[in-house]
Parts: structure tokens; C-alpha cells; sequence
């Protein structure tokens, strides 16, 4: 009689640019949110997301390759740190949104004669640089 065998678990792969398009969005990157690893929930301010499969075009594929190559790392961590510096982005740039909402609400905003002003002694000053 043979031995039962517990749960056999999925290997764990290296991250490889798949040479091929996106299927789900005709190549969008923005438009695909990727493929859940199973058992994961979809994000949220408590996610346990462990793995996503991100489809990307086969131009972004290849650049992305090259890049890693040159810098001498692997293209999931070069990827991984892409995503990461555009999200830190995408959250300051809605900060700075924010704060000038603030501040027009607030009524410190400029009339269009006094950005010009501004405008013109910024030019002065930097034409005096030369």
C-alpha cells in the first residue's frame, strides 16, 4: 500500500515577461487589473493580496526586460519598483490636488493679472541671470 501524500502545493515561479499581449484589454495596461493568485480577496484597506498577473504590451515588455538587464536586477523587481514610484505618485499628486481645492475654497487664489505680474518679473529675473 503507498503512502498518502498530503496537499501538494504549487511551486513557486520566477517572474517572466510573458511575450505576449494583454487578451482581457487589447493590451491596455491601465484598463487590466490582473489576474487574483486563488484564494486571495481583490484588494481593499485590509487586503491579504498576495500575487497579481499584470498583462502588459509586448513594447512595455521588452522595454522592461531591457531595463532590468541594464541595471542588473530582475524584471519582477524592476516592475515591482515601477508600481510602487507610481503609486506614490498617483497619492501625492492627489494631495497637492487637494490642497489647492483647500485653497481655493479658502479664497487664495490669484486674479489673472497678478499670475501675469509674477509671470513677467520671474522672467526678468532669470533673464538678468544670463
Amino acid at each position: 500500500m503507498a503512502a498518502e501524500r498530503g496537499p501538494r502545493w504549487p511551486r513557486r515561479r520566477r517572474a517572466r515577461v510573458r511575450q505576449r499581449a494583454c487578451d482581457c484589454h487589447a493590451g491596455d495596461l491601465m484598463a487590466c487589473s490582473g489576474r487574483m493568485a486563488a484564494g486571495v480577496d481583490r484588494g481593499g484597506p485590509t487586503s491579504t493580496l498576495r500575487r497579481m498577473e499584470l498583462h502588459i504590451p509586448l513594447a512595455h515588455a521588452g522595454k522592461l526586460a531591457a531595463a532590468a538587464s541594464r541595471r542588473g536586477v530582475s524584471v519582477e523587481a524592476l516592475a515591482r519598483e515601477a508600481l510602487e514610484r507610481a503609486v506614490e505618485y498617483e497619492d501625492w499628486f492627489l494631495r497637492e490636488v487637494e490642497t489647492g481645492l483647500a485653497e481655493v475654497d479658502a479664497g487664495q487664489t490669484l486674479t489673472h493679472e497678478a499670475v501675469g505680474e509674477r509671470m513677467a518679473k520671474k522672467l526678468a529675473e532669470h533673464d538678468a541671470r544670463r
